[in-house]
């Protein structure tokens, strides 16, 4: 895989003049759905970088609560509302994991503007 490529998200996400503010929601949701902590790192939303560094500790996150407990990789793919269907869909190979986390990102992305719209 080509890490210098943008995640579809993140293209989305320059069709909102308050990209920081989507982003810091998304990273927000992200720590809150995954436990992972983002509180010393800066949030750039024009750096295509910070978009990869996401996907990659979101990749090695995912595999590494799945390799050590598969019943909180599940609770964890649940919460963050990935559904069977699109898991199903994931080939398992040595990208699934990087697969994974667009998967999760996106649905990040969906939820952070759904919540925009309902305000």
């Amino acid at each position: 895989m080509d890490d210098s490529k943008n995640l579809s998200l993140f293209k989305g996400l320059s069709n909102y003049i308050d990209k920081k503010e989507i982003l810091i929601s998304i990273v927000n949701q992200l720590e809150k759905d995954t436990g992972l902590d983002y509180t010393k790192v800066e949030i750039d939303a024009e750096n295509p970088h910070f978009s990869e560094m996401l996907r990659r500790d979101l990749a090695n996150h995912l595999k590494k609560v799945a390799g050590q407990n598969q019943t909180r990789f599940m609770h964890l793919i649940y919460r963050v509302d990935i559904t069977q269907a699109k898991m199903n869909k994931l080939e398992m190979d040595e990208f699934y994991f990087h697969n994974l986390s667009e998967l999760v990102l996106n649905r990040m992305f969906q939820k952070t503007i759904t919540k925009r719209f309902i305000k």
